[in-house]
């Protein structure tokens, strides 16, 4: 997996700065609050795990879709060589 790039960091940045505004829990802003004080860097850790995890669904998606389509081939190979060897009765 590769490093998330500065485009897909800024795509994220805008999506987020563009999202309207929710309801948070404040339990949960607090602790994000406490995180980036303990840890100025903090943001920027949780921005690329959450583009790497992002890239991660995205590979398996595909891969996924590419065992989906050699499995169909594979079904069909076998449907094919079946109907053939009907042929010799």
């Amino acid at each position: 997996m590769l490093e998330p790039s500065l485009r897909e960091l800024e795509t994220l940045i805008r999506g987020v700065l563009a999202a309207p505004a929710e309801q948070m829990d404040d339990d949960i802003v607090a602790l994000v609050r406490h995180a980036t004080k303990a840890r100025p860097k903090f943001s920027v850790v949780l921005a690329l795990r959450a583009l790497r995890l992002e890239q991660g669904l995205r590979e398996a998606q595909q891969r996924l879709i590419q065992l989906q389509w050699e499995l169909a081939q594979s079904k069909r190979g076998l449907a094919t060589s079946t109907s053939s060897c009907d042929d010799d009765y």
